[in-house]
């Protein structure tokens, strides 16, 4: 038999079989690079992270904005189209707000030409307006889709918008925002501004997106992780969630010690049984993850890969710091390459945002020179405390005593002092305090309230505080407790 013998549309269709066949490596489909960050919380220049090596412990400078940007920079050098978003709470955590209230924390986002901003909890401590204020010397756009303002509509179109739309190589991504609702009563927005239920606002977003031909959708949260796996399972339509507000670390790092839970990405199933991308990126700038997904032209996901990237200091130093400290660091790298979807990265800080910062840090230099006491011992912070666990607060013990110590000198008849654990945000250590470790330590400005309560009301108290711990709404709330 001969091919003058074969009709021509079978042969046609057997050339195209042997050339597809023969071509598997050809890349299908339409590709979006995402880097992303969340939970910053105004770290500059890292923060000492702890890793296991060879049994002993070791600690880096992690992360922190200098580092963020070096590696927001190269991505977008890699992908031209890279998408780059941050998940919330960029505000809190360093001296650096307290004097600038946000300022240079925007300038640092501005250095990473983001294309998505959505807002967390903490960017409203200082109210609405001060937020705005520090978001007018934004570069990026802000997306926050389920918040209302009773009396000022015109300034949240400026401020906020509901969603934007991306194009990419002619095809339309569709990007929405989302803030927890108890933002309302953990931060301080006004009584002027409200945020509404998540998911009953993503269905919204999502269908009025697909009206505009829009098959390829992002939701960027600040939800925390089991709201967003609700998100995922509840809204179809969505694609890729990017989230943060629970600081959960996704990828295995435990070559270096380090303890986490989830895969990067989560993959879940929604309602139609289609897949759902989910990544969030720990905290304090210490990761930069980094998501390929693939759509077919219908806005299906037919491939995926992670890496989420841990950013560290090039020297490693242990208690003693009588170790080697490039060869420890070179050590470690080598150490996690069995894993491909974990990477570390030695990674400078940006010259260029560097040079900023050196220009405007010395009012925080002469503030962590300010010493105010001596401690004698190390005063570690858990926010889970458990007799199981054996994880206790000794500083949340010393700081609740030392609410109740100040309240009854000035005269107040106290019985005991409550204090949520999420208030406290580091460790002290043995040796000087200064200014800058105590606004580390206590960060936010909470004012100290009497209140006459009932044991019912106390014992409710302390249950929906509880309650809030173990249904995933946030660790933060367990109280720290003196009297």
């Amino acid at each position: 038999m001969t091919f003058r013998n074969v009709p021509y549309i079978i042969l046609i269709f057997f050339l195209l079989c042997i050339i597809h066949c023969g071509n598997k490596n050809i890349p299908k489909g339409f590709t979006i690079n995402i880097g992303h960050f969340n939970d910053t919380h105004s770290i500059f220049h890292g923060t000492e992270l702890k890793i296991i090596f060879n049994n002993k412990e070791y600690y880096n400078r992690a992360g922190g904005y200098l580092k963020l940007i070096t590696e927001a920079k190269k991505f977008h050098k890699k992908y031209k189209d890279a998408l780059i978003f941050c998940a919330g709470d960029i505000f809190q955590g360093s001296l650096f707000y307290t004097y600038y209230k946000g300022m240079a924390d925007i300038s640092m986002l501005n250095f990473m030409k983001l294309d998505a901003f959505v807002p967390g909890n903490h960017e409203f401590d200082d109210g609405f307006l001060s937020l705005n204020k520090a978001l007018k010397k934004r570069t990026f756009p802000v997306v926050l889709s389920n918040v209302t303002l009773s009396s000022t509509s015109k300034i949240i179109t400026q401020v906020f918008r509901p969603y934007i739309i991306k194009t990419i190589n002619k095809r339309k991504i569709g990007i929405l925002g989302l803030l927890t609702p108890d933002t309302q009563c953990i931060s301080k927005p006004g009584t002027e501004v409200t945020f509404t239920d998540p998911i009953k606002t993503a269905k919204k977003i999502v269908s009025l997106l697909q009206k505009k031909k829009v098959n390829i959708i992002i939701a960027l949260t600040h939800l925390g992780f089991k709201r967003d796996k609700k998100l995922a399972r509840d809204v179809n339509g969505i694609d890729i969630i990017v989230g943060g507000h629970s600081h959960t670390l996704m990828g295995d790092f435990s070559p270096l010690g380090i303890k986490s839970y989830h895969n990067y990405p989560v993959v879940i199933a929604n309602k139609k049984n289609k897949k759902v991308l989910l990544v969030h990126a720990w905290h304090k700038g210490i990761i930069f993850g980094k998501l390929a997904a693939t759509f077919n032209k219908k806005g299906n996901l037919i491939d995926y890969k992670g890496f989420p990237s841990l950013l560290l200091d090039k020297t490693c130093k242990s208690k003693n710091k009588s170790d080697s400290k490039d060869i420890v660091q070179k050590n470690l790298c080598t150490t996690i390459k069995h894993n491909s979807s974990t990477t570390v990265k030695i990674t400078q800080e940006d010259k260029q945002a560097a040079q900023y910062v050196a220009s405007i840090e010395a009012p925080i230099i002469k503030q962590r020179k300010q010493i105010l006491a001596i401690a004698k011992d190390d005063f570690y912070h858990s926010y889970l405390q458990l007799k199981k666990s054996k994880k206790t607060s000794a500083l949340g013990q010393v700081i609740t005593n030392g609410m109740l110590d100040y309240m009854k000198e000035k005269k107040y008849k106290i019985d005991f002092v409550i204090l949520n654990a999420g208030a406290i945000r580091t460790n002290i250590l043995k040796g000087p305090i200064s200014l800058a470790l105590a606004y580390k330590v206590l960060p936010f400005k909470n004012q100290l309230v009497i209140m006459e309560l009932s044991g019912k009301e106390i014992k409710k108290t302390i249950k929906d505080a509880l309650h809030r711990v173990f249904s995933g709404r946030g660790v933060g709330a367990f109280p720290c407790v003196s009297g």
